[in-house]
């Protein structure tokens, strides 16, 4: 094992060599929180792997990374809180062996190319720029398990965009607005979050047919209405999923409001004057079928 807190490297600097001890496994770089004047490591690479003898386990952190090349033999990669805004895969014909993968608190907005990581079973990608993920990103990892967009900007959830080998989903914090239950089916997931997005509906009864093994479902933080929450709530708690009703009305926001021990969004109360013109539409609606009501029967007098 090798903790190092700074490292100077420049993959177009062809004379530094860095010499780390041999049959290392685990190397950790950037231990604690490190300053900007103490490290010139924007780039990862291939190269500077090779150079601390392929340890399985690598992690990078708090080193304001920009540009990950992710080696096809590491098997648990962490670059957890740096700057990186892209990734690519180190050129190879070998399968990459790679399974525990955490970019968290980085400025991705595209992960097109963990497409080939067909071995990762944990992808945490809490906190990027990630707004959109096409169907073939995820088609062939059929081995993941746990999968983290939380603090993202994702729109879409569908069978089509995530494998339906996960069991842990969380999607925190995003920007969902409800959920197309046609053709959705996840049949190991066990957890899904789907706290402060932008969800009015929840069907229980649709999402637990999609996820059979479903126990834990967030959905506190939507603006979902109380009354149809209540319901939410009973036919979840008949298939004994924990929607997580622990928290009293101090743990919730100013604009939400404790329902069945879930923080909800308040719902906007409609203005006055929407109000005064919903009543002026209705007497105007009534009074023209009263007078519409008088015309007929005055035809009818007349005959």
């Amino acid at each position: 094992m090798c903790f190092l807190n700074s490292l100077s490297y420049n993959p177009q600097d062809h004379d530094v060599i860095h010499l780390f001890p041999a049959n290392l496994t685990h190397v950790r770089l950037g231990v604690g929180v490190t300053l900007f004047e103490d490290f010139e490591t924007e780039h990862f690479d291939a190269k500077l792997y090779g150079m601390m003898g392929r340890p399985p386990v690598l992690e990078v952190f708090n080193l304001w990374v920009k540009t990950v090349e992710l080696p096809r033999t590491v098997r648990h990669a962490d670059f957890r809180k740096n700057l990186v805004e892209m990734l690519s895969v180190e050129p190879g014909e070998d399968v990459p062996s790679i399974a525990y993968l955490n970019l968290d608190n980085n400025d991705l907005s595209s992960i097109a190319n963990v497409r080939v990581l067909i071995n990762l079973e944990v992808l945490l990608l809490n906190n990027n720029n990630i707004k959109h993920i096409d169907p073939a990103t995820m088609k062939n990892l059929t081995k993941l398990r746990i999968l983290d967009l939380s603090r993202n900007y994702i729109r879409q959830f569908s069978t089509e965009v995530f494998p339906r080998s996960l069991t842990h989903l969380n999607l925190y914090a995003n920007k969902l607005t409800s959920l197309n239950y046609v053709n959705m089916y996840f049949p190991s997931l066990e957890s899904l979050t789907l706290e402060r997005n932008r969800i009015a509906s929840i069907d229980a009864s649709a999402m637990v047919l999609a996820m059979p093994k479903l126990r834990v479902a967030r959905v506190g933080g939507n603006p979902i209405d109380p009354v149809d929450f209540r319901r939410c709530a009973e036919q979840f708690r008949r298939y004994n999923v924990d929607i997580g009703n622990e928290v009293d009305e101090e743990a919730c926001l100013s604009k939400e409001q404790l329902v069945e021990g879930v923080c909800l969004v308040r719902l906007k109360e409609r203005s006055a004057v929407w109000k005064v013109g919903l009543s002026l539409m209705v007497i105007l609606v009534l009074i023209a079928m009263i007078l519409i009501v008088w015309q007929v029967f005055l035809g009818i007098k007349n005959k």
